[in-house]
C-alpha cells in the first residue's frame, strides 16, 4: 500500500515547458510536497494550534490564523462563477448536439467542439479554481457528457503544465472530446447497476474503434493521425497490461497516457451506475497503489494541477474545523487556502474566515469530507 507521505515532498520542475516525446521509460513518481521550515521552539514550548471560534457574541481571536485583509487570498465572485457555469454549460450542449448527431448516423460538428474547447481555454487562464470545481463535483444522468468535460478540464490543466504548443494543445482538447464518444454504442451496459462479466466488458472494448469512426466520419484533418492514436491507445497501460495491443511504456502516444490517467481518476471520482464516487484523496490513492499503469510524470501533474484536495472539496482541520478548499497551492498540495464554515464546536461561521495553510504551519488538514459530513 503507498502512504501518501511517501510522494508528496518538493516538486521537480526539470521536465517542464516542454514537449516530453521521449523514448526512455518513464521515471518514478518524484515527491512534490515538502513541509515549510518551522522555528525550533524552546524544550518546554508545547505548541498548540491556534482555535478558530465561529460562536457570537464572543469575541473572535484569529492570531497567527487569519492573515491581514490585504493578504487574504480573495473569494471567487459570484460574477467569476456564473461565468463559468454558462461556460460549462455550452460545452454540455455542444456535445448533446454531437451525441445526437452520432445517434442519428450523421457526422459530428468538429467546429462547434473546437467553440467549446477554446471557451473552456480562455476561461482556464483566469478561473482554473472554479472550473476544477466545476470538473469534480459535476455529474450527468447519463454521465458521458459531463464525464468529457470534466476529462477536457483537467486534460487542458496537464498539457499547460507540459507547457503544450497551440497546436499539442488543440489536439489534446479535442482528444478529450471525442475518445469517449463511441460509448453512445454502449450506454445499455455502461449504465448496468452492477460490474460486467467479461463477455460484456469484451464488448464495451469496442467503443474505441467506434470513437475513431466518429473522428474520421467528422472529416477532420488529422496531422500525423495524433488524435487518432490516442483514442486508439487510452486504454493502454505503462505495464502493457491495457488494451487493445498491449503497448508499454513509451510505446504509447502521449496524448494517450494524458487520457488514460485523467479517465481513471475522473470516472473514480464520480459515481457510476454500479458504485459511488471516491473523493480525490482516496482517488490517487487508488491510483497510486497501481502505480505501474500510468505514466508517474503524468500522474505527478495532476495531482500538482488538480491536487488531492479539488477546490470547493471540503477537508477537516487538525483544530476540528470545518473549512472549504477556496485555492489551490500548486507547490504545496497538502496545504491549499481554507475557507472556514463551521469552528471545532460546530458553530457556522456567518464571517468570512480564510486561511492559507502554507503561512500556518501548526494547521493541517486531518482528513477529506463528503458534502453529506458537513
Amino acid at each position: 500500500m503507498v502512504k501518501m507521505s511517501d510522494i508528496f515532498k518538493r516538486k521537480d520542475e526539470s521536465g517542464e515547458g516542454k514537449r516530453p516525446e521521449s523514448k526512455e521509460e518513464p521515471k518514478p513518481i518524484p515527491s512534490i510536497f515538502k513541509k515549510p521550515p518551522e522555528k525550533e521552539p524552546a524544550a518546554d514550548t508545547k505548541i498548540e494550534p491556534p482555535k478558530i471560534s465561529c460562536a457570537k457574541p464572543a469575541p473572535i481571536d484569529l492570531t497567527n490564523i487569519m492573515q491581514k485583509k490585504a493578504e487574504i487570498v480573495p473569494l471567487p465572485s459570484v460574477e467569476s462563477q456564473e461565468a463559468c457555469n454558462e461556460v460549462y454549460k455550452k460545452c454540455i450542449d455542444a456535445l448533446n448536439r454531437a451525441i445526437e448527431q452520432i445517434k442519428k448516423g450523421k457526422a459530428i460538428s468538429i467546429d462547434e467542439l473546437l467553440a467549446a474547447l477554446d471557451l473552456i481555454r480562455v476561461h482556464l487562464e483566469a478561473e482554473k479554481d472554479n472550473l476544477i470545481e466545476l470538473a469534480y463535483y459535476n455529474e450527468g444522468e447519463d454521465y458521458l457528457r459531463n464525464h468529457l468535460v470534466n476529462v477536457l478540464i483537467f486534460s487542458l490543466i496537464i498539457g499547460e503544465r507540459i507547457g503544450y504548443s497551440k497546436d499539442h494543445f488543440l489536439q489534446l482538447g479535442l482528444t478529450s472530446l471525442i475518445y469517449d464518444l463511441g460509448m453512445v454504442n454502449f450506454l445499455d451496459l455502461a449504465q448496468l447497476p452492477r460490474k460486467l462479466n467479461a463477455e460484456e466488458l469484451e464488448r464495451i472494448h469496442g467503443h474505441v474503434n467506434k470513437s475513431v469512426e466518429i473522428l474520421q466520419s467528422s472529416g477532420y484533418n488529422d496531422k500525423d493521425d495524433q488524435i487518432k492514436k490516442a483514442i486508439l491507445e487510452h486504454h493502454e497501460r505503462i505495464d502493457g497490461s491495457g488494451y487493445p495491443s498491449g503497448l508499454k511504456g513509451s510505446e504509447i502516444n502521449e496524448l494517450a497516457r494524458i487520457i488514460g490517467v485523467v479517465d481513471t481518476f475522473e470516472a473514480l471520482t464520480h459515481k457510476r451506475a454500479w458504485r459511488p464516487r471516491m473523493l480525490a484523496f482516496d482517488a490517487i490513492k487508488a491510483m497510486l497503489d497501481k502505480k505501474s499503469l500510468y505514466d508517474p510524470k503524468i500522474l505527478k501533474m495532476l495531482i500538482d494541477g488538480v491536487t488531492i484536495y479539488p477546490t470547493g472539496s471540503l477537508v477537516l482541520l487538525n483544530t476540528e474545523d470545518v473549512g472549504k478548499v477556496v485555492k489551490l497551492q500548486l507547490s504545496a498540495p497538502l496545504r491549499p487556502v481554507v475557507q472556514i464554515l463551521k469552528d471545532g464546536q460546530g458553530n457556522v461561521c456567518e464571517e468570512t474566515k480564510v486561511i492559507d495553510l502554507m503561512k500556518n504551519p501548526t494547521l493541517f488538514i486531518k482528513k477529506p469530507l463528503e458534502k453529506q459530513d458537513n
